[in-house]
């Protein structure tokens, strides 16, 4: 840019000294700068004008002559009557200087709106990179903070689970089932065992005797029973027993059944006996619940035998309970055997 101003101010200093030159209204300073060979002593000859060039060379003169008028002081006067005598020049010259300007400055404003345009470019794809890192860097942050957030409720819950009380039981081997009224009961002995760090309050368990129809699911009965007994422990707790921690209690319930379940559970008067096991206790916070639960069957020591016919010929042996066991039988001795996968501890 300024090598194009530096070549157009020559280009109007080289176009201005032929103005220049051709540019004198002092016809004796043009005389002068124009001596003619003059012998010495001797009068310069001059052809003779005829009236029309005498006429016409006055005109000329009358014209061409301008007489510069400066009252000012006299080491000025030739600066001041030089720019008075080229006025006309130096309009021109300055109309030049003037174009050139507005040249240069409409150069210069194109060059000015093309760097602003590149830098604007620019700084959208340096935004929109940076936009991109930001994200970046949020998401990651989000992902740290979430791991870390993970991490802290891994270590909560590693406390709490190596804090808390935890019950186990023991199941008496043997169990006495008796015939009571209209009811088949079964009394338990159960120990129960705090292996935890803190105590365990509110320690209460109950069981529920029941039978399953030849085409009923026997698991799935019983847990239908597991979740009554569960509600019904957070419903009404009314237990006020506390296992220490190291601590072993037995406690005591017994479970029972109606003799008329037992009766249409099967028509030809057998029937198997199950037994559902819930106990619950609090943690140490108050607010949550710590439940254990399984499932078994009853099997009698010395069980009675019935002998059926197929109708394809074959003998089929089964071992159930019957009516008759219990009425002939004050106290039936059976042991309780855990049912697979159906054991719940929380």
């Amino acid at each position: 840019m300024v090598r194009v101003v530096f070549g157009l101010f020559f280009v109007v200093v080289a176009l201005a000294q032929p103005i220049l030159a051709q540019t004198n209204h002092n016809p004796e300073a043009q005389n002068a700068e124009q001596p003619q060979g003059i012998k010495p002593d001797t009068k310069p000859e001059r052809p003779a004008a005829s009236a029309h060039e005498t006429e016409h060379g006055t005109e000329d003169r009358s014209k061409h002559e301008e007489r510069c008028e400066y009252r000012g002081p006299a080491w000025f006067s030739g600066f001041y009557c030089f720019f008075a005598l080229h006025d006309k020049f130096w309009v021109a010259f300055g109309t030049l200087v003037l174009a050139v300007g507005t040249g240069v400055l409409g150069f210069a404003t194109v060059f000015l709106w093309r760097a602003t345009r590149d830098l604007v470019s620019d700084a959208k794809t340096a935004g929109a990179e940076q936009l991109k890192v930001s994200m970046k860097s949020a998401e990651a942050a989000q992902d740290s903070a979430k791991a870390a957030m993970k991490a802290a409720e891994t270590a909560e819950r590693a406390l709490f689970l190596d804090q808390r009380p935890w019950l186990h039981w023991t199941m008496p081997k043997v169990i006495e089932a008796k015939k009571a009224g209209r009811h088949i009961t079964a009394q338990l002995d159960v120990v129960f065992e705090n292996t935890g760090k803190t105590p365990a309050p509110n320690a209460l368990f109950n069981v529920k005797l029941y039978t399953a129809g030849r085409s009923q699911p026997v698991v799935n009965v019983g847990w239908d029973h597991l979740k009554k007994l569960s509600e019904g422990y957070r419903t009404n707790q009314f237990s006020i027993t506390t296992i220490l921690p190291g601590e072993k209690r037995t406690l005591k319930t017994v479970g029972m059944i109606e003799i008329n379940e037992l009766l249409a559970a099967d028509g030809d008067g057998s029937f198997q006996l199950y037994l559902a096991f819930h106990a619950g206790y609090r943690i140490f916070d108050g607010g949550s619940i710590a439940e254990v639960a399984s499932l078994y069957q009853l099997q009698a020591v010395m069980p009675n035998v019935l002998v059926k016919e197929d109708p394809s010929g074959d003998t089929l042996v089964e071992v159930a309970f019957t009516m008759d066991i219990f009425e002939k039988n004050k106290v039936i001795p059976v042991i309780p055997m855990e049912l697979p996968v159906s054991r719940r501890i929380t």
